[in-house]
């Protein structure tokens, strides 16, 4: 039997802030999942978690914090220059130390390896425009746990260099165009919901 995927992980590389808004405008609620997002480079005089998405969702979004709980239904983002992991107890945690090579702070590796470690089959992970490396080891950790990935199409990416490596380290489960991402998601997490 499939587990019930309702665990939802994002990441968008440097200058992919306007890629995370755009899935996250597609998604209406309800979401019967929580989604853990993030970006290397927050949209510049963004102070809020609200405002780097410019109130472009109705999805509740919220800056994650040390300890925090995470809900279903609801958006939670890694703060400017923390990393940001989650445990199996669905309770968030930051980092501002170490930056990982080249990548900073925060790291999608982080977030995506947790997150298969904590939630394993239920994980959806997904990468999006971004230029490096960072989210394949991640997405190699949510499909050794049994979970799915998701990969925007280097062809549609404004800086394709994330998506490219996600597909030749990772054979994603999907590779579609970022429209196309939202409404898969609520597919994938409603189909299990309603099974």
């Amino acid at each position: 039997m499939e587990p019930t995927r309702n665990v939802i992980v994002i990441g968008a590389g440097r200058g992919g802030v306007e890629s995370l808004r755009r899935v996250l405008a597609s998604m209406a609620p309800p979401l019967p999942a929580v989604l853990l997002g993030l970006a290397h480079q927050p949209a510049p005089g963004a102070g809020t978690a609200g405002g780097i998405l410019g109130g472009s969702t109705r999805l509740p979004v919220s800056y994650a914090t040390q300890g925090g709980s995470i809900h279903t239904g609801e958006v939670y983002l890694a703060p400017p220059g923390c990393h940001l992991t989650v445990d199996a107890e669905g309770r968030t945690s930051l980092d501002g130390g170490e930056r990982l090579m080249r990548i900073g702070r925060p790291a999608i590796d982080l977030l995506f390896q947790s997150a298969a470690a904590a939630f394993g089959g239920r994980v959806i992970g997904v990468v999006l425009s971004g230029a490096d490396g960072d989210g394949t080891d991640g997405l190699r950790a949510i499909k050794a746990a049994g979970g799915l990935s998701v990969v925007q199409s280097p062809a549609d990416a404004s800086v394709p260099d994330m998506p490219s490596s996600a597909l030749l380290g990772d054979n994603p489960d999907h590779c579609v165009l970022l429209e196309q991402i939202g409404p898969l998601l609520l597919r994938l997490v409603r189909s299990d919901t309603a099974n």
